[in-house]
């Protein structure tokens, strides 16, 4: 029996540990806020596009994993981790306007990823992961009845729990499957505002021109991060 169970949710553990091969694809490429807050010149790798307007341009990316896991009692525990990330491979500066109001303007645009970054971690540490009962119930049950399998012989015995077995990870994939649709919902909610701000704060500021406008939203996203201090 213990052998058995011991399969049972070593397989859920490996089916459901998320691992992201995005996160590995990023860590060359860029850096997360966490890792360096502040921008300098030297993280602009690309080669300028000549056909654009534009002198320079930023390119961030906000992402998060999560993953659920399930010990030999039945007790389900998540762990969740969010980033902004600055890409520097895909970002570039036109090599004459290398000053440091551009670069406090580029510095922005990686600071509003960094704060819808800091507003999802805040909805996932307010997550109630005890939703979805009705399946949550379903999982539950399947797990106390293969823990409690009653059968006159060996051959019997094995079906039961082949059957319990295959009714736990049906459940378990439901459930998560159906806590993935809700975090996802989110994130993609976050990431509208996030590229809409980006959108906004380039209109206003006529991508740095306007002083005026920069030193508006320099101070609002500043104070926006400190309400956020929490979530970092």
């Amino acid at each position: 029996m213990k052998d058995r169970n011991y399969i049972i949710f070593g397989f859920l553990f490996l089916l459901f540990f998320s691992s992201s091969a995005f996160f590995s694809v990023i860590a060359q490429k860029g850096f997360s806020f966490r890792q360096k807050s502040k921008l300098d010149w030297y993280d602009f790798n690309s080669r300028p596009r000549s056909r654009y307007n534009t002198i320079a341009l930023s390119t961030t990316l906000l992402h998060y994993d999560w993953e659920a896991d399930i010990d030999k009692q039945g007790k389900i525990t998540f762990e969740y981790d969010v980033n902004a990330y600055f890409i520097q491979s895909s970002s570039w500066v036109k090599p004459k306007y290398k000053t440091a109001h551009l670069l406090k303007h580029e510095q922005l645009h990686f600071d509003i990823t960094e704060l819808h970054a800091r507003m999802l971690r805040k909805y996932l540490a307010n997550y109630d992961f005890s939703g979805h009962q009705d399946i949550l119930r379903k999982f539950k049950d399947s797990y106390y009845k293969s823990q409690h399998i009653e059968a006159k012989n060996q051959s019997l015995y094995d079906i039961s729990f082949a059957k319990a077995s295959r009714d736990i990870k049906i459940y378990w994939n439901k459930y998560t499957t159906a806590i993935g649709k809700d975090l996802d919902q989110f994130y993609n909610t976050i990431e509208v505002m996030r590229k809409t701000m980006q959108k906004e704060y380039d209109v206003e500021t006529k991508h740095s021109v306007d002083k005026d406008a920069q030193r508006r939203w320099n101070r609002y996203i500043a104070l926006a991060l400190r309400e956020y201090e929490d979530f970092k």
